[in-house]
């Protein structure tokens, strides 16, 4: 049971850090695009980080390839870093069903 309990505080931890970096790499975009005069769309508009946020972030065109490029992997990064955190909850409701 103990072993049980400490994996689940792992994977606790776990999920806690990938939050964590999820946070700097939405910073990192925010900070490119204001360093780029993009100018976010207001709430109004679209909500931060929704799925047709993401979209207008992959629509956005650059002067230069080095702009697209950084922008393409910060998203990349955002990506799979929500798909590790919902897997990662997946599977901590499963365990704790057991």
């Amino acid at each position: 049971m103990k072993e049980a309990q400490e994996s689940l505080r792992l994977l606790s931890r776990l999920i806690l850090q990938i939050t964590k970096s999820t946070k700097r790499v939405k910073c990192r975009i925010k900070q490119f695009l204001h360093t780029q005069g993009i100018h976010l769309p207001k709430r109004t508009e679209m909500s931060h980080w929704s799925g047709r946020f993401i979209d207008w972030l992959k629509n956005l065109e650059f002067e230069d390839n080095n702009g697209r490029y950084y922008l393409d992997e910060l998203i990349d990064s955002l990506e799979k870093k929500a798909k590790k955190t919902w897997a990662f909850e997946t599977n901590k409701k499963n365990y704790k069903r057991k």
